[in-house]
C-alpha cells in the first residue's frame, strides 16, 4: 500500500466519483481505477460497490477511509513539524482554461 494510492482512494471516496477525483488530483481516471484495483487486490476486499456509473463505499471502504484520513493527516503534520518554517503551501488552481489565462 503506497501513500499515493491512499491519496487516490481518499479522493475517490470523498467525491464518490472517479472522474471528479481525477480532475481534483490531475491524474487520469484509468490511473485512479488501477490504484483502487491494486488496493482491493492487496486487501482482498471490495472498497466500493459499483452501481452502473455510480459508486459508493463498501463497509470495508468506510474503514479504510477513516484510516486513510488519519494517515494523510499524520503525513501532513509530519511534513510541517519537520520542515517548520521551510514548509511550503501548495495551491492548485483549477477551472475553465479561459478563466485561468
Amino acid at each position: 500500500m503506497e501513500m499515493f494510492e491512499l491519496k487516490y482512494f481518499h479522493a475517490v471516496a470523498q467525491t464518490q466519483n472517479i472522474q471528479k477525483a481525477s480532475e481534483l488530483l490531475h491524474v487520469s481516471s484509468s490511473a485512479l481505477s488501477k490504484a483502487i484495483s491494486r488496493l482491493e487486490d492487496e486487501l482482498r476486499v471490495d472498497l466500493f460497490h459499483k452501481e452502473g456509473r455510480n459508486i459508493r463505499l463498501s463497509p470495508e471502504g468506510e474503514v479504510l477511509l477513516q484510516r486513510a484520513s488519519e494517515f494523510l493527516a499524520l503525513e501532513k503534520a509530519t511534513k510541517l513539524s519537520v520542515a517548520r518554517d521551510r514548509a511550503q503551501v501548495e495551491f492548485k488552481l483549477a477551472g475553465p482554461e479561459i478563466m485561468l489565462a
